[in-house]
């Protein structure tokens, strides 16, 4: 530490002494005058010189904890409930980037015990299966900053499929935001608590 430059080993530097009658220089005058640095001054920098290398120390490692933070936080994949309680989606990879299949429904089934069947999909010949299994999110791709964009979403409540993006926000929760021409609309999806990508219970 540099607690010892004052009072201690340099201070003698510093003192004129009488000899003979006379004031003689001590060591600090011989040296001012020579121009040489003074061994206080010297440990003096290099002081300094610690303790900004100590202050960029603690930047760095506070730099790094946060960017091994970022992708933790930044990362949609898991389950997720949509907007209402009414069904969860879990999102994981796929050959397209990012996707997002419906796990559960709150009502799978119709009154008659039936499975609930995409009946308004524009393509009739996948209007007998299930809404219970499709994939709902498709092709969303890392824009940073915690969005996912350039995908695709489905909703079985129209049959229509939308350009869609995904932003994650400070609170842990999902934006959902599909579109079709100009008209945009957006859900708040949230992460199912106690879960991970291969729960879907």
């Amino acid at each position: 530490m540099c607690m010892w430059l004052e009072g201690g080993i340099l201070e003698g530097y510093s003192r004129a002494r009488l000899v003979g009658g006379r004031r003689r220089i001590g060591m600090r005058g011989s040296i001012r005058r020579l121009g040489i640095p003074r061994p206080e001054d010297r440990v003096k920098n290099e002081c300094l010189n610690r303790a900004d290398m100590n202050a960029i120390l603690v930047a760095a490692a506070l730099a790094i904890g946060f960017a091994s933070a970022v992708p933790a936080l930044a990362d949609p994949q898991g389950l997720w409930e949509t907007e209402g309680g009414k069904s969860r989606v879990l999102i994981e990879p796929c050959d397209s980037g990012l996707c997002g299949r419906l796990v559960w429904l709150k009502d799978p089934v119709n009154s008659d015990g039936t499975d609930v069947l995409d009946t308004k999909n524009a393509d009739e010949g996948l209007r007998n299966r299930p809404v219970l299994g499709i994939e709902l999110l498709s092709g969303f791709a890392d824009s940073g900053r915690g969005r996912w964009t350039g995908g695709r979403i489905y909703n079985p409540e129209d049959g229509k499929t939308y350009s869609s993006r995904l932003v994650l926000r400070d609170d842990g929760t999902l934006r959902v935001r599909g579109c079709v021409l100009f008209i945009c609309e957006s859900q708040t999806w949230v992460r199912v608590p106690g879960s991970d990508a291969g729960d879907s219970d």
